[in-house]
């Protein structure tokens, strides 16, 4: 997860996808995690302050969309509960994010954004990605890794 953040960040310092330097940051600024920020949950522990629009995890499913049933099936009941009770949303295209990407990035990006971390790639199935094939250092870090 921290991986794909770090990448998003990267491909957003494409001038191609956002030319104002100022303008350029993380893919995911929340101010808090909603209702499971620890200073609302015992400020107001039965609330659901989801509704929040800054929150972290509001902006997480404005751009991943709301996580399958399945996709939430490693969560503890009440986070999977909270995530239930939230607003249905549909994922944003990363290529509107990041139109300079080319499809192998965008790719890579879902693939690290992926919401189940069982289901994401580990860093050797990340090099193996076809993102990697047409970089030189490739080899290196095969060989690094010793694959």
């Amino acid at each position: 997860w921290s991986i794909g953040c770090i990448f998003a960040e990267l491909l957003g310092m494409m001038s191609e996808n956002c030319a104002d330097h100022r303008k350029r940051g993380p893919l995911f600024p929340g101010a808090s995690c909603g209702g499971l920020s620890v200073d609302r949950m015992e400020d107001q522990p039965n609330s659901h302050s989801f509704v929040v629009s800054n929150s972290q995890l509001n902006i997480i499913l404005d751009v991943l969309g709301t996580p399958s049933p399945d996709q939430r099936s490693h969560l503890d009941e009440n986070t999977a509960d909270m995530l239930s009770k939230m607003p249905v949303k549909q994922p944003t295209l990363l290529a509107s994010k990041f139109p300079a990407a080319d499809n192998e990035a965008l790719s890579l990006l879902q693939s690290l954004l992926c919401f189940h971390p069982d289901r994401r790639p580990t860093a050797n199935e990340s090099l193996a990605h076809p993102f990697f094939s047409s970089l030189a250092e490739r080899d290196y870090a095969h060989n690094y890794l010793g694959k």
